[in-house]
């Protein structure tokens, strides 16, 4: 018999990482996730989801700017997650001074990234020019973060 029982309403990211926190913490208990949605595929495309596995720290609000480097700090040293987890980069054109208020983020936060707030003459040229004919129309600035 389960020493706790839960019922988890939501099999988002919230609702999957409490049930894989109690578990961790009550390993006897007996958890079920109850979500709205029948499994469709087609319907399902947001970076919570299978897809992709996108976990960016690269937020205008230190709140969850602090909250997803933890995730990723945890992602990084935790032995089960820690050889699935690749930091790619991103190369993200922000039409406002998004990218600028990030990198200040990290900086308040007191983290090291190799991260910047690029202008679009010396984004256009970076990566070999990949991006130089892409559409920069209302972009003032890319935040460009290696270790996203």
């Amino acid at each position: 018999m389960a020493d706790k029982s839960y019922i988890i309403v939501g099999a988002g990211v919230f609702g999957v990482s409490t049930a894989f926190h109690l578990i961790k913490k009550y390993p006897n208990a007996d958890i079920t996730i109850v979500d709205r949605d029948a499994f469709d595929q087609d319907t399902r495309v947001a970076a919570s989801w299978d897809w992709n596995k996108v976990v960016r720290a690269d937020y205008d609000d230190i709140v969850y700017c602090k909250m997803a480097i933890e995730a990723q700090d945890m992602f990084k040293t935790d032995n089960l997650w820690k050889p699935y987890f690749y930091q790619t980069g991103i190369y993200w054109m922000c039409r406002s001074d998004y990218a600028q208020e990030v990198v200040d983020n990290y900086k308040k936060l007191g983290r090291a990234a190799d991260l910047k707030a690029v202008p679009i003459d010396e984004a256009r040229k970076m990566y070999g020019g990949l991006f130089e004919d892409a559409d920069y129309t209302g972009v003032k600035e890319v935040l460009v973060n290696k270790t996203s």
